[in-house]
């Protein structure tokens, strides 16, 4: 106690207590995901987790807060929706059960996305890094046509 008084002392108080306990600070998440080739074209493009716990696991499209990719316990599935299209209902679902802390991006499946309320062809998910900064510029397929075609122009 002697030590902490002396630290607040030298640097003064801080916004986060000394009550604090380490786990209850809420996690930086950083995990982006590209959603591609889906019909329901407004669901194209990038999503940022905002949510991760064992119960529930969120990811919310940039500049489109009522696209989403999610998984909850409740439904025990992954879905994405679009909260203003459809009454909200989901449009591809997919059974994964996400292991959120040791799955790459909370588990988000790549693959194998099954039609529910939307239109075929189902969408596909690309994991994002720190290298893939900034907007998509295209959704969907023509977004991966046009990184394929200037890979090679790159290369020569």
């Amino acid at each position: 106690e002697k030590a902490i008084n002396e630290l607040k002392d030298q640097f003064g108080e801080d916004s986060v207590g000394v009550d604090v306990v380490p786990s209850e600070v809420e996690p930086q998440l950083t995990a982006r995901v590209e959603v591609r080739g889906a019909a329901e074209d407004r669901l194209n493009g990038r999503y940022r987790a905002r949510f991760a716990y064992k119960d529930r696991i969120e990811f919310e499209k940039e500049g489109d807060a009522k696209c989403q990719v999610y998984w909850s316990e409740w439904h025990d599935e992954w879905r994405m929706v679009i909260g203003d299209f459809k009454l909200g209902s989901t449009l591809y679902r997919h059974k994964y059960r996400p292991n959120w802390k040791a799955d790459e991006h909370h588990g988000v499946p790549k693959e194998g996305w099954q039609k529910w309320f939307g239109r075929e062809p189902v969408p596909t998910v690309k994991y994002l890094g720190p290298e893939d900064e900034g907007p998509s510029e295209l959704g969907g397929e023509a977004a991966a046509d046009t990184a394929d075609a200037a890979a090679p122009a790159a290369a020569a």
